[in-house]
């Protein structure tokens, strides 16, 4: 299998023999894959037919380090990313990884959440749990979704989101994943 932007293309897609869109090897844009080029040793096991258990930890592994790198930028630049001066900021997700926000501060008083999203890829495409909408719907006023695309270039990308964005992509993308 190949990810492309978050997609995995089958190899049947890749040979013209599946039904629906259809890629050519020499239509993909190595600068779009999922895989980033800094673990070929990672990804030079994953064959292709079936994806193992241990093909799957591998493509999570590369998940959670660009969540880790897209969560570290935007905390590193938190000030950027809000409209008031953010002050007490705090890495939530770093001590706690279930959390349904990785980044707290309080801004004019309040209490604030920010949510971020990362992908190696350019594709604003992004995946939200139903437990994460939900803590977004309860505080939307002061919730805010960051996504980090490029996230291991060194000139990254970033996209804000409020609540009634989110809830708008997630009319025509339900539950699955969210798209722009």
């Amino acid at each position: 299998m190949i990810c492309l932007q978050g997609t995995y293309l089958s190899y049947v897609f890749l040979a013209k023999k599946g039904v629906g869109e259809k890629r050519l090897v020499n239509d993909l844009n190595p600068d779009d894959f999922e895989i980033f080029s800094k673990t070929p040793s990672m990804v030079s096991n994953i064959k292709p037919g079936k994806i193992e258990d241990n093909e799957f930890d591998i493509l999570n592994k590369i998940r959670a380090d660009n969540g880790k790198t897209g969560e570290g930028f935007v905390f590193e630049n938190i000030k950027k990313f809000t409209s008031e001066n953010a002050k007490e900021a705090f890495h939530v997700s770093k001590l706690y990884p279930t959390s349904p926000y990785d980044i707290g501060y309080m801004g004019n008083g309040v209490k604030k959440y920010v949510e971020v999203k990362a992908t190696s890829g350019s594709k604003r495409v992004f995946y939200m749990s139903s437990g994460e909408i939900a803590f977004m719907e309860k505080y939307k006023e002061n919730w805010t979704l960051v996504l980090v695309t490029k996230c291991r270039k060194n000139f990254k990308e970033d996209k804000i989101y409020k609540c009634d964005d989110v809830l708008i992509l997630n009319k025509f993308f339900p539950k699955v994943r969210f798209s722009e």
